[in-house]
C-alpha cells in the first residue's frame, strides 16, 4: 500500500527471501548459511537455522510452517544435499532431495510450494557447463518422491491451474497442470518470449 520501498531492520545481508503464507513475515538466508525470519514491526529476527550452504539457491515457506531451502548440506564433509526442510519454529533440516550425480545432476533449485500443500516444485540444474540445461520437476511432500515434468528453468504455480515455466530459449510456458494428482494435463501454451534468463533463477 506503498509507493516507496522501505528497509526491513534486521535484514542486512540478507538474500534468498520468502514471505510467510500471511504476509507478516519475511524468512532470508545470510551468506554463512544461516536462515532467519523477521516480522516488520522491527523486532529482531529470529535464528530457524545455521546449518546451511550459503549460496543462491531459494527459499519456500509452506502454509504448514515448514520452510524449504535449496541450501541443504550433508555428510561428515558437508556437500549440498539438494532440497532440505526445517520447521519455522526451528529445529533439525530434513533432507527431502538428494542430487542425483548418475544423471549429472548438478544442484537443486527454486523450491516452489504447491498451493494445497501437497507437492513442491523445483528446477534440477546440470552444471555451468550446460547453464541453461534444466528441468522442472515435482517433489511428493507425502513419499520424498519426485518425478521431472518437462525442460525449464524455473516454475511457479497460477489460480488458473498451470504451471508458468520459463524455459532457457527465453520463452515462458503455461503449461496445465493437476496439483491434486501432480501431474501435467496438456500441452504447453505459449506466453511471451524474449525472456532474460540467467543460469539459477529467471
Amino acid at each position: 500500500d506503498q509507493l516507496h520501498a522501505r528497509p526491513v531492520p534486521g535484514t542486512e545481508g540478507a538474500h534468498l527471501l520468502s514471505w510467510s503464507p500471511d504476509g507478516r513475515r519475511l524468512a532470508f538466508q545470510t551468506a554463512s548459511g544461516v536462515l532467519e525470519v523477521v516480522t516488520l514491526d522491527g523486532a529482531p529476527p529470529t535464528v530457524v537455522t545455521d546449518s546451511l550452504a550459503g549460496f543462491e539457491g531459494g527459499t519456500a515457506w509452506a502454509a504448514d510452517g515448514v520452510i524449504y531451502s535449496a541450501s541443504g548440506l550433508e555428510g561428515p564433509r558437508p556437500q549440498i544435499a539438494g532440497i532440505v526442510s526445517v520447521p519455522v519454529t526451528g529445529g533439525a533440516t530434513t533432507i527431502r532431495t538428494r542430487i542425483d550425480t548418475a544423471r549429472h545432476e548438478f544442484a537443486h533449485f527454486n523450491p516452489s510450494v504447491l498451493p494445497n500443500n501437497r507437492g513442491l516444485l523445483f528446477s534440477i540444474w546440470y552444471g555451468p557447463l550446460q547453464p541453461n540445461n534444466a528441468e522442472i520437476a515435482v517433489l511428493d511432500l507425502k513419499t520424498d518422491k519426485y518425478r521431472i515434468l518437462q525442460a525449464g528453468l524455473r516454475a511457479r504455480y497460477l489460480p488458473t491451474g498451470d504451471l508458468l515455466i520459463a524455459r532457457g530459449d527465453g520463452s515462458l510456458v503455461a503449461v496445465p497442470f493437476d496439483q491434486n494428482k501432480l501431474e501435467v494435463t496438456g500441452p504447453a501454451v505459449p506466453v511471451i518470449t524474449g525472456v532474460a534468463t540467467a543460469p539459477t533463477y529467471t
